[in-house]
Protein backbone atom coordinates (compact mmCIF):
# COMPACT_ATOMS: atom_id res chain seq x y z
CA UNK A 1 0.00 0.00 0.00
CA UNK A 2 1.43 3.12 -1.11
CA UNK A 3 0.45 5.89 1.16
CA UNK A 4 1.32 8.25 -0.57
CA UNK A 5 -1.64 7.90 -3.10
CA UNK A 6 -3.57 9.06 -0.34
CA UNK A 7 -5.44 12.16 -0.01
CA UNK A 8 -4.23 14.82 2.29
CA UNK A 9 -7.53 14.18 4.20
CA UNK A 10 -6.92 10.77 4.28
CA UNK A 11 -3.69 10.63 5.42
CA UNK A 12 -4.50 13.10 8.47
CA UNK A 13 -6.86 11.12 9.62
CA UNK A 14 -4.68 7.53 9.23
CA UNK A 15 -1.99 9.43 11.65
CA UNK A 16 -5.09 10.36 13.82
CA UNK A 17 -5.98 6.68 14.08
CA UNK A 18 -2.97 5.87 14.99
CA UNK A 19 -2.63 8.19 17.82
CA UNK A 20 -5.49 6.60 18.87
CA UNK A 21 -4.55 3.31 18.82
CA UNK A 22 -1.27 3.90 20.55
CA UNK A 23 -3.11 5.79 23.19
CA UNK A 24 -5.19 2.96 23.79
CA UNK A 25 -2.84 0.61 23.90
CA UNK A 26 -3.77 -1.19 20.80
CA UNK A 27 -1.25 -2.94 18.69
CA UNK A 28 -3.27 -2.82 15.37
CA UNK A 29 -4.75 -0.41 13.47
CA UNK A 30 -8.31 -1.12 12.74
CA UNK A 31 -11.06 0.45 10.78
CA UNK A 32 -12.88 1.63 13.58
CA UNK A 33 -9.84 3.63 14.41
CA UNK A 34 -9.71 5.28 10.98
CA UNK A 35 -13.58 5.92 10.33
CA UNK A 36 -13.79 7.73 13.73
CA UNK A 37 -10.78 9.52 12.82
CA UNK A 38 -12.22 10.39 9.55
CA UNK A 39 -15.82 11.69 10.84
CA UNK A 40 -14.00 13.72 13.91
CA UNK A 41 -12.50 15.96 11.14
CA UNK A 42 -13.16 19.74 11.83
CA UNK A 43 -14.42 19.98 8.10
CA UNK A 44 -16.87 17.38 8.17
CA UNK A 45 -16.97 15.99 5.34
CA UNK A 46 -17.30 11.93 5.88
CA UNK A 47 -19.95 13.11 8.67
CA UNK A 48 -21.73 14.98 5.64
CA UNK A 49 -21.58 12.20 3.73
CA UNK A 50 -23.23 9.96 6.56
CA UNK A 51 -25.93 12.03 6.81
CA UNK A 52 -26.91 12.71 3.69
CA UNK A 53 -26.52 8.85 2.66
CA UNK A 54 -29.15 8.69 5.52
CA UNK A 55 -27.11 7.78 8.25
CA UNK A 56 -27.00 9.27 11.79
CA UNK A 57 -23.07 10.28 12.10
CA UNK A 58 -23.40 10.77 16.30
CA UNK A 59 -25.10 7.45 16.27
CA UNK A 60 -21.89 5.67 14.53
CA UNK A 61 -19.45 7.84 16.35
CA UNK A 62 -20.89 6.68 19.73
CA UNK A 63 -21.23 2.53 18.21
CA UNK A 64 -17.46 3.04 16.96
CA UNK A 65 -15.89 4.42 20.31
CA UNK A 66 -17.53 1.47 22.24
CA UNK A 67 -16.76 -1.18 19.27
CA UNK A 68 -13.23 0.18 19.97
CA UNK A 69 -13.19 0.53 24.05
CA UNK A 70 -13.67 -3.64 23.35
CA UNK A 71 -10.68 -4.24 21.41
CA UNK A 72 -7.94 -6.01 23.12
CA UNK A 73 -4.63 -4.01 25.08
CA UNK A 74 -1.55 -5.25 24.85
CA UNK A 75 0.54 -3.30 27.84
CA UNK A 76 4.45 -3.24 27.64
CA UNK A 77 4.70 -2.48 23.80
CA UNK A 78 7.33 -0.47 22.59
CA UNK A 79 4.92 2.01 21.06
CA UNK A 80 4.56 0.69 17.84
CA UNK A 81 1.68 -0.10 16.09
CA UNK A 82 0.18 -1.66 12.84
CA UNK A 83 -2.02 -1.57 10.10
CA UNK A 84 -4.48 -4.82 10.77
CA UNK A 85 -4.97 -6.91 7.97
CA UNK A 86 -8.63 -5.78 8.14
CA UNK A 87 -7.83 -2.10 7.43
CA UNK A 88 -5.15 -3.09 4.97
CA UNK A 89 -7.47 -5.07 2.80
CA UNK A 90 -10.28 -2.18 2.82
CA UNK A 91 -7.74 0.04 2.02
CA UNK A 92 -6.82 -1.96 -1.18
CA UNK A 93 -10.63 -2.24 -1.88
CA UNK A 94 -10.34 1.55 -1.70
CA UNK A 95 -7.79 1.76 -4.39
CA UNK A 96 -8.98 -0.34 -6.75
CA UNK A 97 -12.45 1.99 -6.64
CA UNK A 98 -10.08 4.98 -7.15
CA UNK A 99 -8.74 3.22 -10.14
CA UNK A 100 -12.25 2.47 -11.74
CA UNK A 101 -13.36 6.13 -11.15
CA UNK A 102 -9.91 7.83 -13.00
CA UNK A 103 -8.64 9.27 -9.44
CA UNK A 104 -5.24 9.65 -9.31
CA UNK A 105 -5.58 9.84 -5.13
CA UNK A 106 -7.80 7.57 -2.66
CA UNK A 107 -10.30 9.78 -1.05
CA UNK A 108 -11.67 9.41 2.12
CA UNK A 109 -15.32 8.67 0.88
CA UNK A 110 -13.63 5.82 -0.89
CA UNK A 111 -12.33 3.81 2.14
CA UNK A 112 -16.41 5.03 3.52
CA UNK A 113 -17.62 2.86 0.46
CA UNK A 114 -15.45 0.03 0.85
CA UNK A 115 -16.48 0.00 4.57
CA UNK A 116 -19.63 -0.17 3.65
CA UNK A 117 -19.53 -2.81 1.94
CA UNK A 118 -18.30 -4.80 4.43
CA UNK A 119 -19.04 -7.94 6.16
CA UNK A 120 -17.20 -7.75 9.33
CA UNK A 121 -17.36 -5.43 12.60
CA UNK A 122 -17.25 -1.96 10.21
CA UNK A 123 -19.80 -2.76 7.89
CA UNK A 124 -22.31 -3.76 10.65
CA UNK A 125 -21.62 -0.52 12.16
CA UNK A 126 -22.55 1.36 9.56
CA UNK A 127 -25.63 -0.79 8.70
CA UNK A 128 -26.56 -0.74 12.17
CA UNK A 129 -26.30 3.67 11.56
CA UNK A 130 -28.83 3.72 8.70
CA UNK A 131 -25.58 3.14 5.91
CA UNK A 132 -26.09 1.10 2.87
CA UNK A 133 -23.21 1.23 -0.33
CA UNK A 134 -26.26 1.76 -2.39
CA UNK A 135 -27.42 5.19 -0.62
CA UNK A 136 -23.31 6.04 -0.07
CA UNK A 137 -22.96 5.62 -3.67
CA UNK A 138 -25.41 8.21 -4.75
CA UNK A 139 -24.17 10.38 -1.62
CA UNK A 140 -20.77 10.49 -3.25
CA UNK A 141 -21.83 11.16 -6.39
CA UNK A 142 -24.15 14.06 -5.76
CA UNK A 143 -20.76 15.50 -3.62
CA UNK A 144 -18.38 14.21 -6.54
CA UNK A 145 -20.91 16.20 -9.18
CA UNK A 146 -18.71 13.57 -11.99
CA UNK A 147 -15.16 14.96 -10.93
CA UNK A 148 -12.24 12.74 -10.37
CA UNK A 149 -9.82 13.38 -7.87
CA UNK A 150 -6.47 14.26 -9.41
CA UNK A 151 -4.59 15.73 -6.59
CA UNK A 152 -3.66 15.51 -2.83
CA UNK A 153 -5.76 18.71 -1.69
CA UNK A 154 -8.70 17.86 -4.19
CA UNK A 155 -10.75 16.39 -1.14
CA UNK A 156 -9.82 19.30 1.56
CA UNK A 157 -10.59 22.23 -1.51
CA UNK A 158 -13.99 20.53 -2.08
CA UNK A 159 -15.04 20.52 1.56
CA UNK A 160 -13.51 24.15 2.27
CA UNK A 161 -16.28 25.12 -0.60
CA UNK A 162 -18.94 23.25 0.48
CA UNK A 163 -18.61 24.51 3.84
CA UNK A 164 -18.11 28.39 1.75
CA UNK A 165 -21.21 27.91 0.36
CA UNK A 166 -23.27 26.71 3.28
CA UNK A 167 -22.04 29.69 5.53
CA UNK A 168 -23.41 32.03 2.59
CA UNK A 169 -26.32 30.19 2.26
CA UNK A 170 -26.94 30.47 6.39
CA UNK A 171 -26.02 34.64 6.04
CA UNK A 172 -28.39 35.23 3.34
CA UNK A 173 -31.34 33.45 5.03
CA UNK A 174 -30.87 35.06 8.00
CA UNK A 175 -30.44 38.34 6.18
CA UNK A 176 -33.78 37.62 5.13
CA UNK A 177 -35.20 36.98 8.12
CA UNK A 178 -33.72 39.60 9.83
CA UNK A 179 -34.94 42.11 7.12
CA UNK A 180 -38.67 40.35 7.45
CA UNK A 181 -38.69 40.93 11.37
CA UNK A 182 -37.72 44.50 11.11
CA UNK A 183 -40.34 45.11 8.55
CA UNK A 184 -42.33 43.44 11.09
CA UNK A 185 -41.94 45.21 13.55
CA UNK A 186 -42.05 48.94 11.55
CA UNK A 187 -45.49 47.35 10.28
CA UNK A 188 -45.91 47.21 13.98
CA UNK A 189 -45.11 50.84 15.25
CA UNK A 190 -47.32 52.42 12.05
CA UNK A 191 -49.55 50.38 13.41
CA UNK A 192 -49.25 51.17 17.11
CA UNK A 193 -49.57 54.74 15.63
CA UNK A 194 -52.50 54.88 13.76
CA UNK A 195 -54.32 53.38 16.97
CA UNK A 196 -52.80 56.27 19.09
CA UNK A 197 -53.79 58.86 17.01
CA UNK A 198 -57.41 56.91 16.78
CA UNK A 199 -57.73 56.76 20.47
CA UNK A 200 -56.04 60.62 20.84
CA UNK A 201 -59.34 62.04 18.84
CA UNK A 202 -61.75 59.82 20.37
CA UNK A 203 -60.40 60.49 23.97
CA UNK A 204 -60.80 64.27 23.02
CA UNK A 205 -64.16 63.46 21.00
CA UNK A 206 -65.44 62.68 25.06
CA UNK A 207 -63.69 65.28 26.57
CA UNK A 208 -65.83 67.66 24.21
CA UNK A 209 -68.98 65.76 24.69
CA UNK A 210 -68.32 65.98 28.39
CA UNK A 211 -67.55 69.59 28.18
CA UNK A 212 -70.80 70.34 26.83
CA UNK A 213 -72.61 68.33 28.47
CA UNK A 214 -71.05 69.94 31.53
CA UNK A 215 -72.10 73.32 30.64
CA UNK A 216 -75.22 72.51 29.46
CA UNK A 217 -76.68 70.76 32.48
CA UNK A 218 -75.39 74.84 34.54
CA UNK A 219 -77.53 76.29 32.28
CA UNK A 220 -80.65 74.49 33.32
CA UNK A 221 -79.43 74.67 37.03
CA UNK A 222 -78.75 78.37 36.41
CA UNK A 223 -82.41 79.36 34.36
CA UNK A 224 -85.01 80.19 37.17
CA UNK A 225 -88.33 78.77 36.68
CA UNK A 226 -90.97 80.67 35.25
Amino acid sequence: MRFEKFTTKLQEALAEAQSNALGQDHQYIEPQHLLLALLNQEDGGVAGLISKAGGNPNALKKALSDSIARLPKVEGTPGEVMLSRDLAQLLNVADKEAQKRGDQYIASELFLLAAAADKGEIGRLLKSAGVTRQSLEKAIEEVRGGEAISSQSDEGQRQALAKYTLDLVFRSTFAKSSALRVQSALKASHSSSRFSKVATSISRKRSTNSWRSSVSRILVICVPKT
